[in-house]
């Protein structure tokens, strides 16, 4: 894990008091939980590395333009902007535009993953400028439980371009399908707005059960 984290009253795992980057670098963040056993995000919890990614102007997928044009890439494309990063093993953070991009969360557990809070690698809304792309959540444990959200969204902006959805992939080693997550999995692009500027690109979600292989 790089960076500072902390676990509050309410149950939030998160990056916190990230120093700011020096001119022409890009600092990003990341939580790696591995376990031996179980992990649980009980409801109100959070894994949460939201703008934790590249920050303004920064990452491979940030490209260079006036407010509709300028936008940021990760799981999607929008305009010029480029995918990158991997659909089955996402590490990668989200680009940043105005707002940063999201983090990038890796769990690696060798028994069950239950999720009733939230795990969340987002960016934000712009306001009137340009939204940043969604990060990476890659899980891989013996099964996915709960009700809770797993997210990876791009943000939004009421006047530029909207940021694209980052990936999400979930690799489940000993169930057979996903029939006991009841939650909610979201990779959006960010919303348009009223003046033509279009909605970022969504990213991509990969679900993998017991006895599946990459295609």
């Amino acid at each position: 894990m790089t960076g500072l984290a902390r676990t509050s009253n309410g149950g939030v795992y998160a990056i916190e008091n990230a120093p700011a980057p020096k001119a022409g670098e890009s600092v990003v963040y990341a939580l790696s939980w591995q376990s031996g056993g179980d992990v649980t995000v009980t409801v109100y919890g959070q894994m949460n590395v939201t703008e934790r990614g590249y920050s303004s102007l920064k990452g491979p997928g940030y490209t260079a333009g006036q407010n509709k044009s300028r936008n940021a890439a990760h799981g999607g494309t929008h305009y010029a902007g480029k995918d990158y990063g991997s659909l089955f093993a996402p590490t990668n953070c989200g680009s940043g535009v105005v707002t940063s991009g999201g983090g990038a969360i890796r769990i690696a557990a060798t028994g069950t993953v239950t999720v009733d809070g939230a795990i969340r690698s987002d960016s934000s809304h712009a306001g009137a400028w340009n939204g940043g792309a969604g990060g990476s959540v890659w899980i891989s444990c013996k099964e996915l439980v709960g009700s809770g959200a797993l997210s990876a969204n791009g943000g939004g902006s009421s006047y530029g371009g909207s940021g694209c959805g980052g990936r999400i992939a979930v690799w489940q080693t000993e169930a057979a399908d996903f029939s006991k997550w009841m939650g909610a999995i979201s990779a959006y692009g960010g919303g348009g707005n009223s003046l033509g500027c279009g909605c970022g690109a969504a990213g991509t979600i990969y679900l993998q059960s017991r006895g599946e292989t990459v295609r």
